[in-house]
């Protein structure tokens, strides 16, 4: 079977477009509504605390954010939310190897008993490529919050790398399941989850279902490269399968807007042969 080379690619892309799990940057702490997860009594530490959560919603003092908390994690090094808010005020900064550390320190702290922890720790895992520790969280969510669908959703995601791809199905059913069960299925999640569908359908060259889930998140990320490369490839091997030529045009009029990204390289664009 032809595997595609779009795996980092597409969880690279993947996260600086989606939100659905893990930490949406527009995200607005308020210290009088944050439930810590590792409360301290100390007066000043709360003090640090309010300036830091107060700097984190402002662009332009992101960088004191993360000198409140880091002085609060001098203080006393095992209050897992300090931990927490400086991988924030780093992920904002973009220091995206440092705010791993952080995440994965107020994880630890908090001994599993916070999901939005773990989340942020597996999506910046993701965001350095680490797929490993990304996926051992996710299957951590399932285990400790069954009823959340990030961990479901993560699994999925992670599998277009990892190459569990019946696996990644069966959790994305799960996934929309507990997105409805929770309201939020939203035309968003139902983009994102139809995508990953789609490139893991490819994979399993169950290509008819992957160009029906594909078309139903072609609105939102139909311009996106591993979008049009994997719709392509299906699109492609169902003209060959079927001759019909509604698929030979689609697969055309794909890489037509394929040619000239930087991220394809030819030998892919050689796969495709049309003469009869």
């Amino acid at each position: 079977m032809f595997k595609f080379q779009f795996y980092i690619i597409f969880v690279f892309s993947v996260f600086s477009c989606f939100s659905a799990i893990g930490q949406d940057l527009d995200d607005v702490y308020r210290i009088e509504h944050y439930k810590f997860i590792c409360p301290s009594e100390d007066v000043s530490i709360h003090e640090l605390y309010d300036i830091g959560i107060r700097a984190l919603n402002s662009d332009e003092h992101t960088s004191l954010a993360g000198k409140a908390f880091y002085q609060i994690i001098q203080k006393d090094k095992h209050l897992c939310d300090a931990y927490f808010f400086t991988g924030v005020a780093l992920t904002r900064q973009d220091k995206h190897k440092a705010a791993v550390s952080y995440y994965y320190y107020a994880d630890s702290l908090a001994n599993g008993i916070s999901d939005k922890f773990k989340e942020e720790l597996a999506e910046s895992a993701l965001r350095v490529s680490n797929i490993g520790l990304a996926r051992k969280k996710y299957e951590e969510l399932v285990i400790t919050f069954p009823e959340k669908p990030s961990g479901y959703y993560g699994i999925g995601l992670t599998s277009t790398s990892i190459g569990d791809y019946e696996l990644g199905i069966s959790n994305l059913i799960l996934a929309e399941e507990k997105y409805i069960q929770n309201n939020t299925w939203t035309l968003q999640r139902k983009s994102e989850v139809n995508l990953i569908r789609g490139i893991l359908y490819t994979q399993l060259q169950q290509y008819k279902n992957a160009v029906e889930s594909f078309e139903l998140s072609e609105e939102m990320f139909g311009e996106l490269t591993d979008y049009l490369a994997n719709y392509a490839w299906s699109t492609y091997n169902l003209f060959l399968l079927t001759r019909k030529n509604q698929y030979k045009e689609q697969c055309i009029n794909t890489l037509i807007k394929l040619k000239n990204r930087k991220e394809i390289k030819q030998d892919f664009l050689d796969k495709f042969q049309f003469s009869e």
